[in-house]
């Protein structure tokens, strides 16, 4: 296993979680600028004849009206520093999936598919990126914010300036019937693998051939590792070739003890649950362990985005929410749950393409240390695991998206050299 180590100076401190506010403006797909233009009528679009339908809608539909990339020229211009992406056509699908217990359902992703052809060899490749915590309400979907007007993030628009597909699949219940089922590993990981299958079954331009790669931060670091820990078994026909997983919550216990009293304390809620979604048994044991405010608190989160959630809950003591006054992350060791829990932890499976993984060693959301021995377990097992440490603090919380700043460049690198090798 590579490691290598990227000291940086500390910065000021700032609000926590005006900081994290700031943070997610940077990080997160871009509103349409007042004033552009308006964007080209919708397209017809594309979905699995197969899928069993939403209610109220036939089967196969698409859920939300398709329509256009906001970044055609003259519509959104970059901001200073950005690359401006390529034209590109924005198909949202609905497919069928498999969540959490491996239940039959409904997701949707959207995909972008650049208007020029792919000059190749090859078929035209595909990157699939899960997306980090966007929330739990299905208006925070990010399918239906494409739809929208708002403009994907930096990774997707460099590779579809390379000519790449990408599909950014939605998770279990975010935008669909269901609680999303937030930070449950198997849910998580096939649902971005069926993403995959979705995508070639409806884009002419891709094939049962197109290399994939996958590219994932935060929670969407934690898909994209247990796509890769899961892809030999439960896709074995995708040609997966590298996977990116950043700042991956490796170990939902350990993340959720360093939530507690954090500027994102509120998504200690959205892992309750979506861990009650996924697991029933689970529902009435969390009824008897919380008081009437953690009731409230588990049913607004439910309907919050992340922006909402860091406003309304920042700095939350989840020993305010419980009836004995300990804190949630002990709660998780209580024998009927710890056991659900530890479904969670990765490293129970081993990826059998290259991964590189990094993390800033100051993150005060999402430990470093469970990821560090994540990737140590995997090439223990003969996993082809590189592992980046960016040491850099900023200010609380916001330190969380440090390492996806300063691994950027790498981590497309990367994944440019082993999907499309030569190129």
């Amino acid at each position: 296993m590579r490691t290598d180590e990227r000291p940086r100076p500390a910065r000021g401190r700032r609000t926590a979680a005006a900081a994290l506010l700031l943070l997610l403006a940077a990080t997160a797909p871009a509103a349409a600028a007042p004033g552009s233009a308006p964007l080209p009528a919708p397209a017809a679009g594309s979905a699995d004849g197969t899928a069993p339908g939403l209610p109220g809608r036939p089967p196969g539909t698409s859920p939300i009206p398709p329509g256009r990339d906001p970044l055609l020229p003259g519509v959104l211009p970059p901001r200073p520093g950005e690359e401006p992406g390529a034209p590109a056509r924005l198909t949202v699908l609905e497919f069928p999936a498999h969540g959490a217990g491996g239940r039959a359902i409904t997701a949707t992703g959207s995909l972008f598919t650049p208007e020029a052809a792919w000059p190749g060899p090859g078929p035209r490749p595909l990157l699939l990126t899960p997306t980090g915590t966007l929330g739990q309400g299905d208006q925070c979907a990010l399918s239906r914010r494409f739809a929208a007007g708002e403009r994907p993030e930096q990774t997707v628009r460099h590779f579809l300036a390379r000519g790449w597909a990408v599909m950014v699949p939605d998770y279990e219940g975010l935008g669909t019937p269901g609680m999303h089922t937030y930070m449950v590993r198997d849910a998580q990981g096939m649902v971005t693998l069926d993403a995959a299958r979705a995508a070639i079954a409806a884009e002419p331009s891709l094939s049962g051939d197109s290399p994939i790669g996958v590219h994932g931060y935060s929670q969407g670091g934690g898909a994209a590792a247990a796509a890769a820990e899961l892809a030999a078994g439960y896709a074995p026909e995708l040609d997966i070739r590298a996977v990116y997983a950043g700042s991956v919550p490796a170990d939902l216990a350990a993340t959720a003890a360093s939530l507690d009293s954090s500027p994102l304390a509120g998504l200690l809620g959205y892992a309750i649950n979506g861990m009650a979604e996924a697991y029933p048994e689970l529902a009435d044991r969390v009824t008897e362990l919380v008081n009437d405010r953690g009731r409230e608190y588990l049913d607004r989160v439910s309907r919050e985005c992340v922006d909402a959630t860091i406003v309304n809950w920042t700095g939350l003591r989840s020993a305010d929410l419980t009836r004995t006054g300990r804190p949630i992350s002990e709660l998780l060791r209580d024998p009927r749950i710890r056991p659900l829990v530890e479904r969670q932890r990765l490293g129970r499976g081993t990826p059998t393409m290259p991964v590189l993984m990094a993390h800033n060693r100051a993150d005060d959301v999402v430990p470093y240390a469970p990821a560090a021995r994540l990737a140590r377990t995997w090439a223990a097992r003969g996993a082809e695991v590189e592992f980046l440490t960016v040491d850099r603090r900023v200010a609380p919380g916001l330190n969380h998206g440090v390492a996806l700043q300063d691994t950027r460049e790498a981590s497309h690198r990367f994944l440019v050299e082993h999907v499309t090798p030569g190129a």
